[in-house]
């Protein structure tokens, strides 16, 4: 009898009527050997007795048509093999729950979580006990995981992640950089960027050595890090990131990734010191967004952001008149891609009121914050917190510009128009609780 043969006979003889009812399930063949007629031979062969041979013919042919996107027929196969094999060994024993666990892991795929549930849990909880240290209790524990994660038990799914990596530190030391990177993405979920950063790095020093710097893997990881890197104020981390990522992105990245990886790059190595380099990259990154536009011809929606980042960078060099200018350019640029009433304007405006503040120009910057504030109220309302930050920076500089009419312009009719105007947004937006209240209130030390 050929290979062929005999797992046709193997597969038949798992059932009374020959498994009519599991090809019906799957829907894609009358028989058999229809069903094995494309796989060579070096996948029908099989250890063992007939009705283990059988089991494992079934698991195979879940996983192969579960690759190729054809999840009703994985489905079916994978149910026959849970079923065959917990009824012939106990749904306890170890080669059980292996089947168990591929069953829910295929479940979860689906979206079917909480059928996907118990199948898991069980499997892990054998598999460990049955294992230990095992790179099957490993998968178990990942596979459940992730079904946890997908049900938002996202506590749960990290201790699992943890679990998993204390199994493949010993059992397989060289292939953890995928699953630390999981591990990153769930405590980012949890706590933000500054809980996720440590361990992202270590999944991306880890995905370049096991690897490489320039694996599909390694560089989707880069791509968060480096970014990551920079808004937690790390630029050295962000640097050695961006800089390993633009070393591909600068032969085989899209235009729009250039711009953004270099601009990003080059604002870590101003940061570091790098001045010159730093500068001219965040230049060309500025440069490459300009040419690119959205879908309806407009700017690209990080323009502004980029060149208010860029004007920064230019006050700091001593700049402050050009730091300006790119800054009124975002302010348009915002206008343009959400509209002259948009929050985003508003918070632009307010930043030109704080640059023009800073270069000593006091009733420009109130009249640029007042503009901010009044965009930021009608768009988000006055209990949004960035209302009340733009808020509470107004009324410091009315305050300061009510000091001025009283002691340098000796003009105190005008000083309490200030004091009046900072009462008012205090009640609106801030409440008669905050401490800017009683300032203005009791301001020189009377109450009108």
């Amino acid at each position: 009898m050929s290979v062929r043969e005999q797992a046709v006979a193997a597969l038949k003889g798992l059932w009374p009527d020959g498994g009519a009812v599991v090809l019906r399930g799957a829907g894609v063949a009358t028989s058999w050997e229809e069903v094995l007629a494309p796989l060579p031979d070096e996948l029908l062969g099989a250890p063992g007795p007939p009705a283990m041979v059988g089991e494992t013919l079934l698991g195979r042919l879940r996983e192969i048509y579960g690759k190729a996107g054809r999840k009703r027929e994985a489905m079916s196969f994978a149910r026959a093999a849970w079923d065959r094999t917990s009824s012939r060994l106990g749904n306890d024993h170890p080669m059980a729950q292996m089947q168990g666990m591929r069953l829910g892991a295929l479940l979860d795929e689906l979206g079917r979580h909480d059928e996907a549930t118990p199948y898991l849990e069980r499997a892990f909880k054998v598999l460990y006990k049955a294992f230990g240290t095992d790179p099957r209790a490993a998968t178990a524990a990942q596979f459940l995981a992730r079904n946890l994660r997908n049900r938002g038990d996202l506590p749960a799914a990290d201790a699992r992640l943890q679990d998993a990596l204390s199994i493949r530190r010993i059992t397989n030391p060289t292939k953890i950089g995928l699953l630390l990177a999981q591990i990153a993405e769930v405590r980012r979920e949890v706590g933000g960027d500054e809980a996720a950063a440590p361990v992202f790095y270590e999944a991306w020093e880890t995905l370049c050595r096991e690897r490489g710097p320039h694996d599909r893997v390694t560089l989707d990881r880069a791509r968060v890090l480096g970014p990551m890197a920079l808004r937690l104020g790390d630029p050295e981390s962000a640097a050695e990131v961006l800089e390993s990522l633009w070393a591909w992105v600068e032969k085989h990245g899209s235009p729009e990734e250039r711009a953004k990886v270099a601009f990003e790059y080059g604002r870590a190595l101003e940061a570091i010191g790098h001045d010159d380099r730093g500068v001219r990259m965040m230049n060309e990154g500025l440069r490459w967004t300009r040419e690119q536009r959205d879908t309806d011809g407009g700017p690209h929606p990080d323009l502004a952001q980029r060149l208010a980042t860029w004007a920064r960078v230019n006050e700091q060099r001593g700049r402050p008149q050009e730091a300006e200018g790119y800054l009124l350019e975002a302010v348009e640029i915002d206008k343009q891609v959400h509209g002259a009433g948009s929050a985003q304007v508003g918070i632009r405006q307010a930043a030109v009121g704080d640059l023009v503040y800073r270069m000593g120009r006091l009733d420009e910057a109130i009249g640029w914050m007042d503009a901010g504030l009044g965009l930021l109220r009608s768009d988000l309302g006055d209990e949004a917190e960035l209302t009340a930050l733009v808020a509470e920076r107004l009324i410091d500089l009315l305050l300061e510009k009510a000091d001025e009419c009283f002691d340098v312009y000796r003009d105190p009719m005008l000083g309490w128009e200030y004091i009046f105007q900072g009462r008012g947004i205090t009640l609106d937006i801030l409440g008669p609780e905050h401490p800017a209240h009683k300032t203005l209130k009791y301001y020189r030390g009377g109450e009108r």
